[in-house]
């Protein structure tokens, strides 16, 4: 009866523990269940850099995008979802990395890559300065047929 009543009390206490936390984190896939934020284009790509040097500290950009998530977003510039790969030169390998909800979810080294990379000096504006003048400007709408937001039809 003890070892029944201590695995009930054990059980009460581990969901009493996960439904404070306010963050969990599966530290094999490094996924992260937080409230929603967004980042812009170079945030997302500040936050990729800083994962990227972990491994080369010459990391740089191949490839970056935002990801649809469904939602009316992206009007300011902001996504919660961005995708993206670095070169790792100095040890010739790419690392592709995800961030769901303005955190980083996840990352995986794979081999190396040819492709023409996006040196930092190259990177001038940022998503929420290109909305606003695509907006003012241009007078940019998002479309019917497109996903929901500004940052879908510009940056992907």
């Amino acid at each position: 009866m003890k070892t029944i009543l201590a695995c009930f009390f054990i059980l009460i206490l581990m969901g009493s523990i996960s439904c404070f936390a306010k963050e969990t984190i599966d530290y094999g896939n490094y996924e992260v269940d937080l409230p929603e934020k967004e980042l812009t284009l170079k945030e997302a790509y500040n936050l990729g850099l800083e994962l990227g040097k972990k491994f080369d500290k010459e990391a740089i950009l191949l490839f970056m995008n935002s990801v649809d998530d469904e939602t009316l977003s992206g009007y300011n510039g902001k996504k919660g979802n961005w995708q993206g790969v670095f070169a790792l030169p100095s040890v010739k390998r790419q690392m592709v990395f995800v961030i769901e909800k303005g955190k980083h979810k996840s990352h995986r080294i794979i081999g190396n890559s040819d492709e023409l990379t996006i040196p930092h000096l190259e990177i001038n504006f940022d998503s929420s300065q290109i909305i606003k003048i695509a907006v003012e400007k241009y007078h940019l709408q998002p479309s019917p047929k497109m996903p929901l937001s500004h940052t879908d039809i510009i940056l992907d």
